[in-house]
């Protein structure tokens, strides 16, 4: 029988630079900008949702500082369900 060597051969590393696509990168902070202009009246809705109505009165667009359900529970008794 003949010996025979097995030869590994080992992969040389090597780094691969990428090209920064600013197309890409533009288009991705575009599609952010519209995301973010899009989700704010969305955002400034739940948070007056949840605003008591002096709180309101004095700054619409403070954060909530306690979360207030009577508004709900007055408009879910102020709509007529029972009649539909």
């Amino acid at each position: 029988m003949n010996n025979k060597q097995i030869k590994t051969s080992s992969k040389s590393t090597q780094t691969y630079s990428r090209r920064i696509r600013w197309g890409r990168v533009i288009s991705y902070a575009i599609l952010i900008a519209f995301a973010l202009v899009y989700i704010g009246p969305i955002l400034m809705l739940v948070n007056t949702a949840f605003n008591t109505l002096p709180q309101f009165m004095v700054n619409p667009t403070a954060p909530v500082k306690e979360l207030a359900f009577q508004n709900f529970i007055d408009a879910w008794e102020k709509l007529i369900f029972h009649n539909i």
